[in-house]
């Protein structure tokens, strides 16, 4: 029984070791651009969703001037199986949870498909304190309300 524990043990050191790196990486990573006006893009690749997929969205696009956020928000990117009705919900969300805008984001072409369909969403939010953190969430359309068919991504921001 000793040894069995032992055993036991010492798997569950080597399991925890072994596996601590190969936990999924949540925080998108982006690669900023700055355009020729002063304002700045946050460009995304590839994201991982709540749900651990990682082709539900793709090149997403954050404009921002000076690497912070600002008034309009404007985002365009590419998604698949996300839209209901041509659009899917994105949410801007301040530090406390506070919902600061919601926009639609727009299907640009035929979206009954599995393929790429590039969206953008553009909408307006009240001027925050410099240097203040948020989230962008967006959140793949639901008709259902069932959890289980729900997804989202969240990119956070600076203002």
């Amino acid at each position: 029984m000793k040894s069995t524990l032992h055993f036991l043990a010492v798997l569950g050191v080597a399991a925890a070791l072994l596996g601590g790196g190969c936990m999924p990486n949540t925080q998108p990573e982006p690669t900023t651009i700055t355009q020729p006006a002063g304002s700045t893009v946050l460009e995304f690749k590839t994201v991982t969703t709540k749900k651990g997929k990682t082709d539900s969205l793709r090149n997403i696009k954050v404009d921002s001037s000076g690497g912070k956020l600002s008034d309009p928000l404007k985002i365009t990117g590419e998604a698949r199986l996300w839209y209901f009705e041509a659009v899917f919900p994105v949410e801007l969300r301040d530090s406390a949870g506070r919902m600061l805008g919601l926009g639609p984001a727009q299907a640009k072409s035929d979206w009954m498909t599995e393929e790429w369909v590039p969206f953008e969403v553009q909408f307006t939010f009240p001027e925050q304190p410099a240097g203040s953190r948020g989230t962008i969430i967006m959140m793949n359309d639901n008709p259902s309300g069932l959890e289980e068919n729900s997804d989202s991504f969240e990119i956070p921001v600076t203002f």
